[in-house]
């Protein structure tokens, strides 16, 4: 297969024919204009957004030379505090990149790989690709202006290594309604600018083809040439399925000087009888978005976007106020020509006094003064209007800066406000996390292809390894340390602080959470501090075993003490139940002596329901008392006789007949006042 041959190959033109490399060196070229149409009206806003954070000046706009220009630096701004606030969060300390174990880890052996991979990507990211850091710095003050920027992530054959370069939204190329970068069927690099020593450079080690390129300049202006780097999704063997390439073509002579399979061996997919299926592309793009564009497309918006209109209303109205104040400043009009004087201007000097052969009334009736009125308070009004809108639409009041309301508001109550001014910018973190959790992923896998088997670097003074095959796995998962659920600062130095409180109970990561309020108070040397091979080598002592012992009985009988005290109100629950059962089967059976009428036996079984009142009171009572002193049996009630077999729980009186004990018919006309609970008709009255 074709596909698999070419896998590994720094440059494949030579397996195509020239009328092969001319056609499609003509296509990169015509898709790549294409795009550019697509994006017109976003570059566009980009640019005008870009030249107000800049403050770039307008050529000769205003109603006279040198009138004022002033450009208030809204976007800028919002641009620094989010900056101010998004740095500090992704760049800790010597942790950048973090690896998740995913699944069990029985023996340990996957978190000791994650440790290895954590410290080794932080120390590239950091220390090895020099490039890194001041490219996510950019990233980051740039990101809110255009609101799209992008990272390439490649390992470069030149330098021998990883590089993940910033490369900026006006020189990145995708086709506005594509969903996404992945999905997208092209995507051109446009900013590649190299002069005939890279090229030649290039052509040394075999990454371009060695051959004559018709360049666009004369080699003595020394000037740069334009190569467009298309991946793009093209048939080059001929079976009816377009294969993913990388192109790279030289802009004014459209020639094809390199291409490149953008696939790996491991993404070539077949079906059970060996026919391909599908071949998932490889990723060198990473797209970092600000705020998804309202419509869908693919471009997101930022504040340079967002906040360009309002941002020229208010330098409109702040020049039109300075310009207002200037001519009410330095008047002019008019001068009748019968007046002995000399045109032009007059400058005077604080205090100075000037002769003239005019009459007092001449000067009074020959000059006039334009009608200039000072600057409106209209317009001063309006202005804070629409400063105090901006700053509401990019989350920058004055709370979020650090300036307080008043100087009576509450703690918790700015607080609450810097809580809720936060949540915009939580939403914008987390895609910036996303973003950076796609990049590790990349830097992972050509750590994977590309790194020895062993790699030695040095982290704070001291050697470690990174293996190879640590990579090989799927098991875990790279992630950057940045988390946008921790909160802000002082968020998770409320939550450290409050876990610090529960420390030493059991159950209870102690390490864990000193590492955490560590982290929170923002110590760089932690590991220093707080190693994390245990607590002897923190200075600390193991703990006494027969301590150790001591508290673990105590656990137990306090167990043994709750069980004891449920065990009894177990008791005292299933008394309860034994006299509700013996109340209602009392008043069962006076019911039925009643409707059977059986006359002078109701006041014996009235005196019934009055003894059964009297006991039952009794025997709880004496059950309390009993449970009180610890003198309960552990079988069960503790001496409490069982229920008579007359089904009622109480003695039969004196001349009742014994069989009356399930059936006494009482007669219902006694006249007699019953007990409790029943009135004279038999119908229930209380509980």
């Amino acid at each position: 297969m074709k596909l698999e041959k070419w896998i590994g190959m720094t440059n494949m033109v030579k397996e195509f024919t020239d009328d092969q490399l001319n056609l499609l060196g003509q296509q990169v070229v015509e898709d790549w204009q294409a795009d550019l149409i697509t994006r017109e009206d976003w570059e566009r806003r980009t640019q005008d957004g870009l030249d107000l954070a800049m403050q770039i000046e307008s050529a000769g706009d205003g109603p006279w030379p040198n009138s004022a220009d002033v450009k208030y630096p809204l976007i800028a701004y919002a641009a620094i505090q989010f900056h101010a606030r998004a740095y500090p969060e992704i760049i800790r300390g010597n942790d950048v990149v973090k690896a998740k174990v995913i699944g069990r880890d029985q023996d340990g052996s996957k978190q000791e790989r994650a440790d290895r991979i954590s410290k080794h990507m932080s120390y590239q990211v950091l220390e090895e690709m020099t490039e890194w850091e001041e490219d996510t710095d950019r990233l980051l003050m740039m990101l809110p202006i255009i609101g799209t920027l992008f990272k390439k992530t490649y390992f470069c054959p030149i330098r021998r290594r990883n590089v993940s370069c910033l490369r900026k939204p006006l020189d990145i190329v995708v086709h506005n309604d594509a969903k996404s970068i992945e999905d997208a069927r092209r995507v051109t690099d446009q900013g590649i600018w190299l002069y005939r020593n890279d090229v030649h450079e290039r052509k040394a080690d075999g990454i371009f083809v060695d051959e004559d390129i018709m360049y666009e300049f004369d080699e003595e202006k020394q000037a740069a040439e334009q190569f467009l780097e298309q991946h793009l999704w093209y048939d080059l063997d001929d079976d009816g399925y377009q294969e993913p390439y990388i192109v790279t073509v030289h802009r004014a002579s459209a020639k094809v000087v390199r291409v490149y399979p953008c696939y790996d061996k491991e993404a070539i997919i077949v079906t059970k009888d060996g026919k391909l299926a599908r071949i998932e592309p490889t990723q060198y793009f990473t797209k970092f978005s600000f705020l998804p564009s309202f419509d869908g497309t693919f471009y997101d918006i930022g504040f340079g976007q967002l906040l360009a209109p309002l941002n020229e209303a208010i330098n409109t109205n702040i020049n039109q106020l300075l310009d207002a104040g200037t001519l009410s400043n330095m008047q002019g009009g008019l001068i009748s020509r019968g007046i002995k004087i000399k045109g032009g201007k007059y400058q005077f000097q604080p205090g100075e006094w000037k002769m003239t052969d005019a009459s007092p009334q001449d000067l009074r009736d020959g000059f006039f003064s334009l009608p200039v009125k000072e600057p409106s308070a209209v317009l001063f009004t309006m202005l804070s209007f629409l400063v105090d809108a901006g700053k509401q639409l990019s989350s920058v009041a004055d709370v979020m800066s650090g300036e307080s309301a008043g100087p009576n508001e509450p703690v918790g109550t700015m607080l609450a406000r810097i809580e809720q001014g936060m949540k915009v910018f939580s939403g914008i973190h987390k895609r910036i996390y996303r973003s950076l959790k796609s990049e590790f992923k990349k830097l992972a896998k050509l750590n994977r292809d590309y790194m020895d088997d062993e790699y030695y670097f040095r982290v704070l003074d001291i050697e470690q390894v990174a293996i190879r095959a640590d990579y090989n796995e799927k098991d875990l998962d790279v992630v950057p340390v940045s988390d946008p659920n921790q909160g802000t600062d002082i968020q998770r130095l409320a939550k450290a602080q409050a876990l610090m409180q529960v420390k030493g109970a059991p159950g209870i990561n102690d390490w864990q959470i000193v590492h955490n309020y560590l982290e929170a108070i923002k110590i760089d040397n932690i590991e220093e501090i707080h190693p994390k091979e245990g607590k002897e080598q923190a200075g600390q002592q193991p703990p006494n075993p027969e301590m150790i012992k001591i508290q673990m009985d105590a656990e137990i009988k306090k167990h043994e003490l709750a069980l004891k005290g449920e065990k009894q109100a177990a008791e005292i629950a299933l008394l309860d139940a034994q006299i509700e059962n013996t109340r209602a089967d009392t008043m069962a059976k006076i019911a039925q002596a009643e409707a059977a009428e059986l006359g002078p036996q109701l006041e014996y079984y009235r005196q019934f329901a009055g003894q059964l009142g009297q006991e039952n009171d009794m025997m709880r009572q004496s059950m309390q008392e009993r449970m009180t002193d610890g003198n309960i049996d552990e079988s069960g009630m503790g001496g409490m006789e069982e229920p008579s077999d007359d089904g009622a729980g109480f003695q039969v009186p004196e001349g009742v007949p014994a069989e009356l004990g399930t059936e006494i018919p009482i007669a219902p006309d006694s006249g007699a006042d019953l007990p409790g609970g029943f009135d004279q008709g038999g119908g229930i009255v209380g509980p």
